[in-house]
């Protein structure tokens, strides 16, 4: 089972993030691969570098890479971070099969840090293990509502999947809009269409190169179909076991289901608790622990912070 590490910018010396370039950098740095404070890294390796771009490879798990540029080289200046995902590199401008590839996305996604070019820092959240990551950010763009990314390893219903990779991020650059988000937490009901900003390294036949898919959960989570909203379709707490009930993002494609997105769960009701409680599971999730999380507007979604879903 792996480790879970949760970093938080209010943890003791945690690094700042800011709209300025480099301050992604420094914090992907102190989190995946230095450690900071009392809290150990992740378990990544910092493969290759450049003034405000680094390119972090998987401690465990497929061992792709991911590059991030933090040198404010889009529409959106220092607001904003470009993220590729690699099967291969030999150096920091130089890879092999990204994902997504060009031809999907020239520039590859993007990664929102704040609403200003400025120094005024951002909260933030990370949870990662030695093959996942999901980065929680707090933009200023919407109050109190965070922006997701996730790059790692999904949790693979194919035995020894080798390419199963993925990155999750915003296929919009430069917006303060928060419908623009692709995170993981967007689920639309009875609809398996892929998303651009959703890619896996590969499909799971190994053949070709980056694939797009859709991130899905189950049907009566909301009628609108996201994530702990509105429009959620189950009561607090549920009216026949007083429970809070969670559903996993499940990874599709081409009527292939391929696996589910590690330690985040779509919460079934109207976002019953606030950003940052904490949740103990109960039943089969005795032991479990969560995080929630607010997003999209009204949305929550749930992450846990204990190892049993990251695969």
């Amino acid at each position: 089972m792996p480790t879970v590490m949760l970093f938080q910018s209010t943890d003791a010396s945690a690094p700042t993030l800011t709209g300025q370039t480099g301050s992604l950098i420094a914090l992907l740095d102190a989190c995946l691969v230095n450690g900071y404070g009392s809290k150990a890294a992740a378990g990544w390796t910092k493969s290759y570098s450049g003034t405000n771009k680094a390119a972090y490879r998987q401690g465990a798990g497929s061992q792709f890479y991911f590059r991030v540029d933090d040198s404010g080289p889009g529409a959106g200046g220092a607001k904003e971070a470009r993220i590729v995902g690699y099967e291969a590199m030999t150096g920091i401008d130089a890879g092999t099969n990204p994902f997504p590839a060009a031809a999907q996305m020239a520039n590859g996604l993007f990664i929102r840090k704040s609403a200003a070019a400025d120094a005024t820092a951002r909260a933030w959240r990370l949870l990662a293990t030695d093959k996942a990551v999901h980065l929680i950010i707090y933009s200023g763009d919407v109050a109190n509502n965070a922006t997701l990314t996730f790059f790692g390893d999904i949790v693979s219903l194919k035995p020894s999947d080798v390419y199963a990779a993925a990155l999750i991020a915003r296929a919009t650059e430069n917006s303060a809009t928060a419908t623009n988000d692709e995170g993981a937490y967007v689920g639309i009901i009875g609809n398996a269409a892929v998303r651009t900003g959703h890619y896996l390294a590969r499909s799971h036949t190994g053949v070709g190169g980056s694939k797009q898919f859709a991130c899905i959960a189950p049907g009566y989570m909301s009628a609108a179909g996201y994530a702990g909203g509105a429009s959620a379709l189950v009561m607090y707490p549920n009216g026949a076991d007083g429970g809070y009930h969670l559903q996993p993002f499940t990874v599709v494609y081409d009527t292939v289901v391929r696996g589910t997105i590690p330690g985040i769960y779509a919460p079934c009701h109207n976002a019953p608790f606030s950003d940052g409680d904490t949740v103990g599971g109960a039943g089969a999730m005795s032991g479990w622990n969560f995080l929630v999380v607010g997003c999209m507007s009204a949305a929550q979604v749930a992450f846990e912070t204990t190892a049993n879903s990251w695969g």
